[in-house]
């Protein structure tokens, strides 16, 4: 039967307007506007449809002028805000005489006064309705609700085939389409446990004869002026439309159950003009607004497209936000204008509807779905050990009072004041949550609260809160909430309001494959330990103990000594930390005092006895105690062995011919083997171009700070891929090289990137000089070439950007050298501490170096290695050659081989090293070249015979 109250003062109405008051909190990210100027500032919107107001992203108060320009904004004697004469910029572009004037304003105003009078003056319009509470809509089974499409005079759907999309929208099973996790109905589907299966019907779009102006235009208080209206005008096209609004009154009360508008655009909540409309559940008291029978008197609304820009379509947060007020759920966000932290983003009724765009928001908390009656939890009482699954899979949850007695009725809770427990995992609908873990939630419920709408209100006093794992109740460290999370906080003490610290307790908790395990300590006798640690992997050498970590232990109620031991006994060892000239050991023992043991710090640390190379060593802690829950810790480290290599020390050359010489350096102590290099220099000019086809990963010598690719050849240079810088200060720096160079060119282009790219070159030992400054502009798109004298000594250069907005795209690096160097080898690997060189031209300049390397293999996989530096350079020059001597230079390149003959009367026969006949020539010039060992296996050696004369080569 319907109750009926006619309030008929205003004392009644202050106290009953509430309830109808509901609306969806502003969007919570920052939202880019545009002055009318052209300049983007990024600001923080604030409140609902009944006060909202706009920050800058470090809370100062802007509002708009008459101009339309966003100005920092102070309260006038009559708390109304006025701009400034100051516009607003981006923190990082403020002006000297705006960060001085900015000084002197206040942040983080409390407007809840103005909310609330703004509150009561939109109460007044509905006073005769204060009886939508004692309405409740079915909470299982399948009802059906209406949701009607409408464009306005001036504006349409954007979306194609919008029925049909928001249809889908809203009922479709597994809808994906846009990133979604799930329709409307998943959502309910899923969040009840099957219990609740909404039909959302579909009607329109149909046009309202207004513009979106007259409906949603901002009066002087800053509030929609005919929201209502709206509603009206969509029901009564829908009406002709021959949709029969009887089939939405459920339970046969004479009023439809609800309303849902989707209006086309935007809306105001999330930074759409003032003229849009805020989303939000009211009704339509004091309207004649009966169809087929019924009263259409709960509504709700919402806009077609997310954001203030594009046509990204909606998700369904808002919806099920606003479908959460029909269901019964209040807002947990401060409703007066406050400020203070309430749940933020772990519960929809808060700010949770906006994660993923709208398109994931979380699941209904254990509290929530207890008040539904879709979930019954299960009371902690006794002390003992507690697993607890995801909620989002197993709609399961702990509650916890003072006396153990609680009646287990979510809607009607005695007593009123309790705890619960929920497993909150990055998984399914909570896949976009800040944290996870264990989330401890306190309820001081209160039946008006819920029904005016203002749980949270009040600072200090919230009847719907978080116990923060680490103690902070901030937007900022959200994933610090839930236990143990990133502090790794393994206890919880349970505090009632006013200041009754209980006895019972959670201890141990951890987290494993999703699942929280903790110890309850409840009623009766017990023991119990507790501890703390943050253990991270373990990093030293070998026979160099590492840096100790700290593990805290206490007990209370203990029956023998607290054993602390390894379970593996070998590499990790443990001391007092109250001790600092006690033994490390393997083992220790805290003996208790009257049953107690304090909080007592043990330092671990890990002293290996052989390095552990690519594995890692474990190791168990265990924690035990007589008729205690025992605990087991586990530890990780990882260690190589001592580095004992040297740069090496190179000899001079031996055996110098007009085509070869011999090598030779000093062994170095613990080497197992060497890199050698030898190059001649030839008077050619030469480059050399680095066009990233290994990635992010930079060839020997480079250096990449970059964390991005291009793979588009519309942005990269001659071959994909390219570098793309998308954050400031990344840079690319070449390597050393040997020669000074001539010239240095690159590819670059825009990819919406404003800002600058610096170019810089660098001498040995000598600091970087800048080259250039390229303006980069949404329009660059070039090659930049840059030409250097040989004096110049430039022998390594770097790229930086400088980033305003947008990316930026690097590709094709060459560097050009006047003179050319000609590897023979280049980090050759050599056991032995000499070796020959061969195919130089004579009389020419020549040069070596090696590196010692400690290169130690298991089954041809590299276990363990560390380079050393570059020896000293050793210089060898040829001998001339005199016309009589036989030549041969082998090209590495092409493969090809040059052969010089005293004469040309003189049959060339080349051999392999079994004497095999494979090549005859007959020259007819002193110098030619062949290429028909080009095909050969490389690495051979070929005898050449020319006459009485031989050559050796090496292909």
């Amino acid at each position: 039967m319907r109750k009926r109250f006619i309030p008929v003062i205003l004392f009644i109405i202050s106290f009953t307007f509430p309830q109808f008051s509901k609306a969806i909190p502003a969007y919570p990210f920052p939202v880019k506007v545009i002055q009318p100027d052209g300049t983007e500032i990024s600001i923080k919107l604030n409140g609902d449809e009944f006060f909202h107001y706009q920050t800058t992203l470090d809370g100062y108060l802007i509002t708009r002028d008459k101009d339309g320009f966003f100005k920092y904004g102070k309260l006038s004697k009559k708390k109304k805000i006025e701009p400034s004469k100051y516009r607003v910029n981006n923190i990082e572009k403020r002006t000297k005489e705006e960060i001085n004037f900015v000084k002197q304003l206040p942040k983080s105003i409390n407007f809840s006064e103005q909310n609330h009078l703004h509150r009561l003056q939109r109460a007044s319009s509905v006073a005769v309705a204060a009886d939508s509470q004692s309405r409740a809509y079915p909470l299982t089974g399948s009802p059906k609700s209406l949701v009607i499409l409408v464009n306005f005079s001036d504006n349409s759907f954007t979306i194609n085939s919008p029925k049909e999309a928001f249809t889908k929208l809203l009922n479709q099973n597994g809808y994906s389409e846009n990133g979604s996790t799930g329709s409307a109905r998943d959502y309910f589907y899923d969040t009840s446990t099957g219990k609740f299966n909404p039909e959302f019907d579909v009607v329109g779009p149909y046009t309202l004869p207004q513009t979106i102006g007259y409906y949603g235009e901002n009066d002087n208080d800053d509030m929609d002026k005919n929201p209502q209206q709206m509603i009206i005008d969509a029901c009564r096209l829908a009406d002709n439309d021959g949709v029969d609004f009887s089939q939405y009154d459920t339970d046969k009360d004479g009023y439809v159950d609800n309303i849902f508008v989707y209006y086309a655009g935007y809306n105001e909540a999330e930074g759409a003009p003032a003229n849009t409309i805020w989303p939000h559940r009211w009704t339509l008291a004091n309207y004649n607004t009966k169809f087929d029978g019924v009263v259409v008197f709960d509504y709700a609304c919402s806009s077609e497209l997310r954001s203030s820009r594009g046509s990204n379509m909606c998700g369904i947060g808002t919806f099920c936000h606003e479908f959460g007020h029909v269901l019964g759920l209040p807002d947990y966000y401060p409703t007066d204008g406050g400020t203070h932290f309430t749940l933020s983003y772990w519960n929809i009724m808060d700010a949770g509807a906006y994660l993923n765009d709208g398109k994931t928001p979380p699941t209904y908390s254990a509290f929530d779905r207890f008040f539904l009656n879709w979930l019954a939890p299960t009371e902690l009482k006794s002390s003992e050990n507690f697993t607890l699954q995801p909620l989002t899979s197993s709609n399961n949850a702990y509650l916890i009072s003072k006396d153990g007695n609680h009646n287990l009725k979510g809607n009607a809770p005695n007593p009123t004041e309790f705890f619960m427990l929920e497993n909150r995992q990055n998984s399914g609908w909570d896949t976009y949550l800040p944290g996870h873990g264990l989330l401890v939630t306190h309820i001081n419920y209160n039946q008006s609260d819920w029904e005016n709408n203002t749980p949270n209100n009040v600072a200090g006093k919230l009847d719907y809160e978080i116990i923060e794992a680490d103690g902070i109740g901030s937007e900022s460290t959200l994933s610090g909430d839930p236990f143990p999370g990133k502090e790794n906080v393994t206890t919880c003490s349970l505090v009632l309001r006013d200041g009754t610290k209980l006895i019972k307790s959670l201890n141990n908790i951890t987290e494993n494959n999703n699942n929280v395990n903790f110890y309850f300590v409840g009623e009766g006798k017990y023991t119990i330990i507790t501890w703390f640690s943050n253990f991270s992997t373990f990093e030293t050498v070998q026979g160099t103990p590492s840096a100790f970590q700290i593990l805290k232990i206490s007990g209370k109620k203990l029956k023998d000594s607290i054993q602390i031991a390894f379970t593996e006994n070998k590499h990790f060892e443990m001391r007092l930390g109250n001790d600092f000239s006690a033994e490390w050991t393997k083992k220790l023992i805290l003996a208790p005092i009257d049953s107690v043991v304090d909080t007592t710090q043990i330092l671990v640390r890990y002293n290996p006895t052989e390095p552990s190379y690519l594995d890692v060593h474990n190791e168990i802690i265990s924690i035990t105690s007589k008729d205690a829950t025992p605990i087991y810790l586990s530890l990780q480290g990882k260690s190589t062995r001592p580095v004992y290599v040297v740069p090496p020390v190179a000899t001079e050359a031996t055996d110098v011919t007009i085509s070869s010489y011999v090598a030779h350096w000093e062994p170095v102590i613990d080497a197992t083997g060497y890199y050698f290099t030898a190059y001649y220099i030839s008077n050619e000019s030469s480059e050399t171009t680095e066009g990233f086809d290994n990635g992010l990963i930079p060839s020997s010598g480079w250096t990449i700070t970059a964390q991005a690719l291009s793979t588009s050849t519309s942005y990269s240079g001659k071959e994909v891929p390219a570098i793309q810088f998308k954050n400031s200060g990344e840079m690319i720096q070449t390597e050393k090289y040997m020669l000074p160079a001539i010239k240095l060119s690159f590819f670059v282009k825009s990819f919406s990137g404003k800002g600058a790219l610096v170019v810089e070159a660098k001498k040995e030992s000598d600091e970087w000089i800048t080259v250039d400054n390229v303006s980069v502009n949404t329009n660059l798109n070039t090659t930049k070439t840059y030409t250097f004298d040989e004096s110049d000594n430039y022998t390594q250069f770097r790229l930086t950007y400088q980033k305003e907005s947008g990316y930026l795209i690097i590709d094709d690096i060459t560097v050009g050298f006047a003179k050319k160097i000609n590897y023979n080898d280049k980090d050759k690997w050599i056991t032995s501490t000499t070796d020959t060189v061969i195919n130089l031209p004579s009389d020419c300049d020549c040069y070596y170096k090696i590196k010692a390397s400690d290169k130690t293999l298991r089954n041809s996989v590299i276990l363990y290695e560390n380079i050393t530096d570059f020896s000293n350079l050793i210089y060898v020059h040829t001998l001339p050659d005199t016309g009589k001597q036989l030549k041969a230079y082998v090209n590495r390149e092409d493969k090809t081989v040059t052969i010089t003959v005293p004469n040309t009367n003189t049959v060339v026969r080349i051999y392999d090293i079994t004497g095999r006949l494979i090549v005859t020539e007959i020259p007819r010039y002193n110098e030619f070249t062949i290429d028909a060992l080009k095909s050969r296996i490389p690495g051979q050696i070929y005898i050449i015979v020319a006459g009485d004369r031989t050559a050796k080569i090496l292909m």
